[in-house]
Order: C-alpha cells, then structure tokens, then sequence
C-alpha cells in the first residue's frame, strides 16, 4: 500500500510537471485571431511571441495570408523600442501581396539587456490589412519542427530554435461586402484595436501555468499528506 501511495504521487507529480512543461511552449500569437470586415476596410492584427521560459534573443516570423481578400498595408513595430530593444529587420521583398506571404525578422540590439527578458504576449508586429474581396481569408504562420527556414524563437542562452510550431495561433477573417457609401475604412475601430492590443489584449491565449502549477501542487502535497501517514 504504501509503495502504490509512492508510486502514485510521483505519478501526479511528474505528470504535471509534463503539463506545465508543454504550457510553456514558445509561440506566436495574433490578435485579433478573427474579426469580421468589410471590403475597403482596414484593420490591424498584431503579432505577439510567448516564450515560456525562454529569454528570447530574436524571431523569425514568417506567414501567409489569402491574397485574393487582403492586401497587407503596413507592418510597423508594436513595441516601444526605449523598454524593449528590438529592431524590426524589414526589406522590399519581406511582403509579397501578389502570394500572400510575408517573411520579417526582429533581432535584439542590446543584448547585455534584452537577454533578461521572457516575453508573455509580447506584442512585437502590428499589421495593417486592407479587405479587398468578400470570402473567409487566413493567416497563417509558416513553421515546421525542427526547420530554421521559416518561422524560429531563438533561445537567448542556447541561440537555439524553441519554438513549437502546433502552439502558434492562427488567424480567421471574415469579409463582407461593402455596403456603399464611404470606401469602408472604419478608423475609429483600427485606433481601438492598435492601442488595445499593443498594451496587451485579453484576446491573446495563456499559457496557463499557472492554473497547472497550483492545481498539481495541491494534489502532489494531498497525496504526500496520506503516504507519511501510511509510513508512521
């Protein structure tokens, strides 16, 4: 009895370390994830980077989206570079609207300072979309484990790839046909959205840490009540 008791806690206990372990996976994130738009209207979608553990030394962050519905605009820094220095590595081929694919870097620029720091939602790109079609458009970000030709985290300590491709979020818009009138452009919403979001939305997933740490350690310090009786 006492050795299933054992056997048991370290059960729990090691099952929720697997647990919050995964949690922490570094990923990309969008927000808005989905939204509804009309033709004409434009709209921003900020990208932001949860790195678990991980102190983040840059990002490769590399997408597709339906050119056929959006055309991308814009694509500007959604961070403010005195509290957190980035520096968005941009050139004139980094967005293609005729493919739909776009292909942007952000490196650090102090690296005695940036190292210390373990992003959680951390907006990084701010994108401007235009809708140019009705239908459902998707934005997608380009990432296979394991590959460091398309989307990475890299990992400030090890200067490794940590970034797990199945936890990057994707995006789902709809668009609808514009109703006459102006050309669509609602600037009051993409205000809302840019300041909201760059100041950290509550859209954006947890990673739930946590949730998991709390709730396995109650179990594992239960469990670990019961097995010192079972010994005395």
């Amino acid at each position: 009895m006492r050795k299933f008791c054992l056997s048991l806690f370290l059960l729990v206990f090691l099952g929720g370390m697997v647990l919050v372990r995964s949690a922490e996976a570094a990923n990309f994130t969008l927000s808005p994830a989905s939204g509804s738009y009309a033709v004409g209207q434009e709209f921003d979608v900020v990208v932001g980077i949860t790195s678990g553990t991980s102190k983040v030394f840059a990002a490769d962050i590399w997408a597709t989206f339906d050119a056929s519905k959006l055309e991308m605009t814009e694509v500007v820094a959604a961070f403010d570079s005195a509290s957190l220095p980035l520096s968005v590595v941009q050139t004139d081929s980094s967005i293609n609207n005729s493919t739909g694919v776009m292909k942007i870097s952000v490196q650090n620029t102090q690296s005695t300072s940036f190292e210390s720091v373990v992003m959680n939602n951390q907006p990084v790109l701010r994108i401007t979309f235009r809708a140019k079609a009705a239908g459902t458009a998707s934005f997608l970000f380009t990432c296979s484990q394991g590959s460091v030709n398309d989307c990475n985290i890299i990992d400030a300590d090890t200067y490794e790839d940590v970034i797990t491709c199945a936890s990057n979020q994707s995006g789902s818009y709809t668009i609808t046909s514009s109703t006459g009138g102006d050309d669509g452009v609602d600037s009051s919403t993409t205000t809302t959205t840019a300041t909201t979001t760059v100041t950290g939305d509550t859209e954006l997933p947890q990673t739930g840490v946590i949730e998991y740490t709390l709730g396995f350690g109650l179990l594992a310090l239960a469990l670990l009540v019961v097995s010192a009786f079972l010994f005395v």
